[in-house]
This record gives structure tokens, C-alpha cells and sequence, in this order.
């Protein structure tokens, strides 16, 4: 018959088949799914959600489609091939006084009636009705070209033999059907039957003979693949393009070498299987097919050998893609997720309503750049705020110190942030130029005096919270006791480049990371120097910061000790990924006085603040919050999301804290939609660009860390052959054929040997 899986690939539907009914089983049967129709079914009874969020939480359940093979390319979308099965939606009125007779009714009469029907499967829907699958029958002079009338006159005879009027606007063969779960009072009959995949017979018009025989099985097409442990071959495929060939595939010239590759890499997955192996591997650029195969046969000679270590690292990526965007969309207070293999760059979607203030804010870019715009205005914002103390749910007091690496590609429009911050940051900008303006004449008038008497001391009043050029630790520590002195201000820096901030501690990352866990902490840091330029006290760390950089820049800065000591835990991570394919240079709306004018209501908010701050909808937001991250981390499996879910969940309450301010003491509901966004978008960009560092400090697996000959190993590339080992061992002075060593690297878990490239692969973390 036909029973195929519906899953996203970029966006749109493909079909692969569900080979079995214990594969059929174990795909209903998984956690999220049954939650998921816990939830609906509940949502439904007690009227806790809307219809457009029972809708849109239908729409994460399993879908199948029962009743078409699909084409060439795999998709659902444009099948004309209508399969041996039919699928049936039967859905009765909750409000209908015998609805529950009918809902009972149901099962008996088909049952009854299941030989009649040739019944394939019968399941519970998940809200007022039924879902029947059923062998197709043939009628004469109904030919291919009239599928519909085909799948009609089918859906009305089986309404006919059950008794049951069916949904009428399921009656194309494409339509897919949500599914509930593998229990016996979900799922009560399904046939083996179900998964011998067979397309319906051409069937002759009036007249003419028939040119199929109705029992011929078809092979799956190349674009109805199935899965290793639930990934797609086709994901499997595709990520490990991009991990190792910048995501360039196979073309004229080298399409007969990566093409061996490649057989090379998936053999051990497809039971060195050459039928499995042909419906798997694509034929590139119009790769002949008898060449094609021939390299498929040329592989499959070589040696069995276990899994490929690149094959790991690649199934390893995709699960790290799941997994982002299970934190993207996850079971938080913004939704639930979808998964879909390769879409790992989707970030969590921005709320359609947003807070007035971040409105305004983000209003002279364009979309793609709001989400962006919204993240890196915090530190400019918590500038603002002095003499303020929030009280969080554990008990403990803290201040506003959030700051915000902003990580994305060359020319990918990270400037867009640069006006709105500017804007934000206007008063203490005027200020700050008037004390500098000061301190220059106050220098100007002491010039040469050195300890006379006649030397001034400098102004107490003077207070400069921008920080963004002379980075060295002796002026942060003279902005900060300033801040102190004036109304426990805090500091501020803007920099292009996150390098920049080493300055601070004297070319240290180390330090930069020390300081960031103390801002975020309100502690005490102090210093005592002699001699009379030298600035000497304590003060609480009251800085924030913005910095631009890279992906392979943030990496390099924000390295693994940040992960281990708390320091990333710490920042708001952004990012910004522009639409694939967007090459176009961004339009900018006009920043002017209209502009200034309504953002100047809301800082003025936060200039006026002070004392004590305490708001009760964003403890109970951040309860809330806590409890499913918690959760999330449990369908992740990862003690790292956990881990850093506590602090980004304490970031996103400060906001809501602070946006409360901005309007005026009262709460919004759009406060509570934004920071629960907030906070899945900066978790997720955090495992975007640091997920492998983060899972890898929270992992009991340590091996990579023991004592051993590691020098050597610096010194080479993270791929490197026996012949490059060899040049940097005689490099640093060594003889001999070095294989002891290699031998050890690999028992110590340090390097895995790569049959498909003939290299030496060092491990991660």
C-alpha cells in the first residue's frame, strides 16, 4: 500500500517511506510526540489556548501521507501518482449533542466492516473524528489523468460502506494527516500491509487495455530516502558537503572522486547495501550513470572498516542542528519546536508584537536586521540605570550589567546597530564630552606641577561612561571609581572588533572574562599602585560592553576557559544571518529628531529610576521560564543547555525588569513575548557558535584531556598525513618512525585515523 513520512527539507514537504510497523510504532510513539497530543487534547477540553495556538501546535505533530508515491525529486507538493491506499479524514461536531455517540460508534462499524474495506489503518484523530486508510479500488474508465475522480469515487464508497460522510476537503491525494500516538487507544488497527509500497495501477479509459499490472512494487525514489536513526540520508548527505567542501558538491571533474568519497563515508550506514547505496547517493551533475554505479560497485570493494570518524563528526552536526532548533522553537513560552533537518541558521522567530520602546528602536532597518538591532541595544540601555537594585526569585540582589558580543559573517550588516545605540547612548554622550572637555583643562592647568603643592586635585564631580578608545586597565579603573562616586554609574564600551577589548587587561582574555564575571556580579574589584598617576581604590564593576567580530574571531576570544569559569554564561549573545542568497546593501530608514524625540520618553524612565525594583509578572515569568528550559534541556539531553539556561533565563528577567521601567511601571503582555523569545534566540546563538565547546565541558568523557605527548600534536593541522607527522616530528628534533607515538595519540583519544581521506583527524574538545 503506501505509508510515507512527511518531513521539511528547506522549506518544503518531502515524502520517504515507513518500511515497517515497528518503524511506524516507534515514530508515534516518541516523547514529544505523545506530549504534544497530551497538550492539544488538553488545550481543546479545558480552553487554555486559542485556535490559532491549537492550530499551530497541530501543525509540530507527525504527519503521513497515505494515498500517492512521490515524484523524481522526493516531494510531496505536484504528486500525480496515486498509490494502493487511500486515506480518509472523518471529523464530527464537539458541539453536536451526539457526539460522543458517534465518536463511539465509529470503530465498531469499521472494524465490523474492515474485510469490506480492505482496512489498512484506523487511528483516533487528535481532536473530533478519525483517521481510515484503506485499499484503493479500481474503477473502470477512471484512467492516471483522473486522480481526483479516482480518489472521490473511492472516499464515497467507503462513506457509503461505514456509514460516515468524510471531510470533503481531504480528498486530494497529497493531503497529509496529522498523527496521534502508537497507543492502543490512538492507533486501534494497523496492517503490515500498509507498508508494501505499491502505486496504483495505470488503469485503462473505456475501451483501451490496460498497460500495469496493479501488483508491480515500485523502488523508492532517490528523493523518498530513508534514515539512519532518524536522520535523513539526504541531511547526512548535505552537512557533510558543508562541514568539509564549504557546502560544494560533486561537479564535472571531480564528480567520479568525491562521488567514491562519499560511498566511502555512507557504506557502513546503507549495510554496504549497493541497491540501498544507489537510492541514496545523488548523481552529480549529470554524473553518467553507468560510471555512477561503477563507482559504487569500485567502493564497496574496498575493506569493511567501522564507521568513518568523519561520518561521526557529521551525524554529531546534524543531531547539534536538531538540537538548536529544538532551542529555537522549543517548549518554551513561545511555542513548540519544529524539527526539520538542515535549517539549523533559522533563529527563533521575533515576536509580531513587540515592546513600544524596542518598536521604535528597531524601526529604521528592515526586518531581517530588527531581531538583530533588539539584542544589542541592552548594554547602551543598562548604561543608563545608577542607583538601581533589582531583587531577583532566589532572593539575591543584582544590578543591570548586561553585555553583548554581536558574532556574524563579513558584510553581513552588523553596522545596522551602530544608530540606534548611538541614539540611546545621546545624553551620556553630550555629558561625557563636556567632563572630558574638564578633565583636558584640568590636566592642561597641572602640566610639569608633579607632587607640588601647587598642584590641583582632579574634580571629584567628573564622571566620562564612555570607554571606547583609551582601553588600558589604569583608565577603566579610574571610569569605574568615577561611576562609583557618581551615582554608582556604570561604564560603557562600543568596539568593532572584540580584540580590542584585551586593552583592558593588558592584552589578556583571561582578564576580559574576569571582569565580565564580575560585572555581571556587582562584585568588588580594586587595585593599589604607587605613584601619583597611578589610580588606586575599590569599586564594584559596573561595565558593559558591544563588540562586533566573526564567527572564527569569537571562537578565538571567547575560548573554552570562557565556557568553564561562567564568562560566556554571562553575555547576551547575538547574531545576524542574513536571508540566503541576500547579497543586496541594506536601506536605512532616517534617524532624526522625530526619532530621538520618542525615544527620549523611555530614557528618560531609566534616568528617573531608582531603589529598590521588584516585579512580580517577571518572577513569575522567570519561574515559568525556568521550568521549561529545564524541560527543554531534558528533550535535548544536554546538562550544558541546562547549565547555561539559568543565567540567559536571569539576563531575559533583567529585561523584562528594565522594560518594565521603560513603560512606566506597568506590564505588557508584549514584555513577557519578547523575553521569552529573547532568551531562546541568545541560547540558541550561543550553541550555534559554542555549542561543541559547551556539550564537551559538561560531558563526563574527558579522555582529550589527560596527560600525554600533546606538543607535537599542537603543531599540526587538525587533518594531517603520515608524511606531514613526519615533517614536524623531524622538525622538532625527533627520529625514528614516530608510529609509537601515533599509536599513543589514538589510544589516548587524541587523533581517530580517516580511511576515506587517508588522514590523521584530531578529536574535539
Amino acid at each position: 500500500m503506501s505509508c510515507y513520512f512527511i518531513q521539511y527539507v528547506q522549506g518544503a514537504k518531502k515524502m520517504r517511506p515507513v518500511q515497517s510497523k515497528g518503524e511506524y510504532l516507534k515514530l508515534r510513539d516518541s516523547e514529544r510526540q505523545k506530549w504534544l497530543v497530551s497538550e492539544i487534547r488538553k488545550a481543546r477540553k479545558d480552553g487554555s489556548k486559542s485556535e490559532e495556538e491549537i492550530k499551530s501546535m497541530k501543525k509540530q505533530l507527525l504527519q503521513f501521507n497515505y494515498s500517492c508515491i512521490p515524484g523524481e525529486d522526493g516531494h510531496l507538493r505536484g504528486s500525480k501518482t496515486p498509490s494502493m491506499s487511500v486515506g480518509m479524514d472523518i471529523d464530527f461536531d464537539p458541539n453536536d449533542p451526539d457526539y460522543e455517540k458517534k465518536m463511539a460508534e465509529v470503530p465498531r462499524v469499521v472494524m465490523e466492516k474492515k474485510d469490506e474495506l480492505r482496512l489498512q489503518m484506523l487511528e483516533r484523530s487528535v481532536a473530533k473524528g478519525y483517521h481510515i486508510v484503506f485499499e484503493r479500488m479500481i474503477f473502470d474508465g477512471i484512467d492516471e489523468g483522473k486522480i481526483l475522480e479516482n480518489q472521490e469515487l473511492n472516499l464515497r464508497k467507503a462513506s457509503e460502506i461505514v456509514g460516515c460522510n468524510f471531510d470533503k476537503g481531504a480528498r486530494d491525494v497529497t493531503r497529509v494527516f496529522f498523527a496521534t500516538t502508537g497507543s492502543d487507544e490512538d492507533l486501534l488497527f494497523v496492517s503490515e500491509e500498509l507498508f508494501n509500497d505499491r502505486k496504483a495501477p495505470t488503469l485503462p479509459s473505456k475501451g483501451e487495455e490496460s498497460v500495469a499490472d496493479s501488483a508491480a512494487t515500485e523502488k523508492p525514489s532517490h528523493g523518498a530516502l530513508g534514515d539512519y536513526q532518524g536522520i535523513p540520508y539526504s541531511s547526512i548527505i548535505r552537512k557533510y558537503w558543508e562541514m568539509y567542501y564549504e557546502g560544494k558538491e560533486p561537479c564535472v571533474g571531480d564528480r567520479n572522486v568525491k562521488t567514491f568519497e562519499l560511498v566511502m563515508l555512507m557504506r557502513s550506514i546503507c549495510d554496504y547495501s549497493q541497491e540501498m547505496l544507489e537510492a541514496v547517493i545523488p548523481r552529480y551533475d549529470g554524473f553518467p550513470e553507468n560510471e555512477w554505479r561503477r563507482t559504487i560497485e569500485s567502493a564497496l570493494k574496498e575493506p569493511k572498516r567501522s564507521m568513518p570518524y568523519r561520518l561521526k563528526q557529521v551525524l554529531d552536526a546534524v543531531r547539534n542542528d536538531q538540537k538548536l532548533l529544538l532551542m529555537a522553537n522549543g517548549k518554551t513560552s513561545g511555542g513548540n519546536a519544529v524539527i526539520a533537518h538542515g535549517q539549523a541558521s533559522v533563529m527563533p522567530e521575533r515576536p509580531k508584537r513587540m515592546p513600544k520602546f524596542l518598536n521604535i528602536l528597531s524601526s529604521k532597518v528592515e526586518p531581517y536586521y530588527r531581531s538583530m538591532v533588539d539584542e544589542s541595544i541592552w548594554p547602551a540601555v543598562c548604561a543608563h540605570l545608577h542607583g538601581v537594585k533589582f531583587w531577583y526569585i532566589d532572593g539575591t540582589d543584582c544590578e543591570a550589567n548586561i553585555s553583548s558580543p554581536l558574532i556574524g559573517r563579513q558584510s553581513s550588516g552588523k553596522g545596522q546597530v551602530n544608530k540606534p545605540i548611538e541614539y540611546v547612548l545621546a545624553d551620556i554622550t553630550e555629558r561625557d564630552k563636556m567632563n572630558e572637555l574638564r578633565e583636558e583643562q584640568w590636566r592642561e592647568r597641572n602640566q610639569g606641577k608633579g607632587a607640588s603643592k601647587d598642584r590641583q586635585q582632579r574634580p571629584k564631580d567628573i564622571i566620562i561612561q564612555r570607554l571606547d578608545k583609551d582601553l588600558t586597565p589604569a583608565a577603566l579603573s579610574q571610569a569605574l571609581i568615577d561611576g562609583e562616586l557618581n551615582g554608582k554609574r556604570r561604564i560603557i564600551t562600543k568596539v568593532d572588533e572584540i580584540e580590542f577589548l584585551a586593552a583592558i587587561g593588558n592584552g589578556k582574555v583571561d582578564k576580559v572574562g574576569l571582569l565580565v564575571r564580575y560585572g555581571f556580579d556587582s562584585a568588588t574589584w580594586g587595585q593599589r599602585r604607587v605613584g601619583l598617576e597611578s589610580v588606586n581604590g575599590s569599586y564594584t564593576v559596573r561595565w558593559v560592553w558591544n563588540a562586533s567580530c566573526t564567527s572564527v574571531r569569537a571562537k578565538a576570544f571567547i575560548n573554552r576557559d570562557w565556557v568553564a569559569n561562567g564568562s560566556l554564561s554571562r553575555l547576551n549573545v547575538n547574531t545576524i544571518i542574513k536571508p540566503e542568497g541576500n547579497n543586496d546593501i541594506p536601506k536605512v530608514g532616517t534617524y532624526d529628531d522625530k526619532y530621538a524625540e520618542e525615544l527620549k520618553v523611555y530614557i528618560d524612565r531609566l534616568n528617573a529610576a531608582s531603589g529598590d525594583i521588584r516585579c512580580k509578572q517577571a518572577d513569575a515569568l522567570a519561574y515559568q521560564m525556568l521550568k521549561e528550559h529545564n524541560d527543554l534541556a531534558d528533550l535535548c539531553e544536554s546538562e550544558g543547555y541546562r547549565v547555561f539556561s539559568y543565567r540567559a533565563v536571569k539576563i531575559g528577567w533583567l529585561k523584562a525588569c528594565i522594560l518594565y521601567i521603560m513603560n512606566d511601571y506597568k506590564w505588557d503582555k508584549t514584555i513577557a513575548e519578547y523575553v521569552a523569545y529573547s532568551v531562546r534566540r541568545d541560547l540558541w546563538a550561543k550553541f550555534l557558535y559554542f555549542g561543541d565547546e559547551i556539550e564537551a565541558e559538561f560531558t563526563d568523557d574527558k579522555a582529550s584531556n589527560n596527560s600525554g605527548p600533546k606538543n607535537m600534536l599542537s603543531l599540526l593541522p587538525d587533518e594531517f598525513s603520515y608524511e606531514e607527522y613526519m615533517d614536524v616530528r623531524r622538525t622538532v628534533g625527533k627520529d625514528g618512525d614516530g608510529k609509537g607515538t601515533l599509536r599513543t595519540w589514538q589510544h589516548r583519544g587524541y587523533v581517530v585515523y580517516d580511511d576515506i581521506v587517508k588522514k590523521y583527524i584530531k578529536k574535539r574538545g
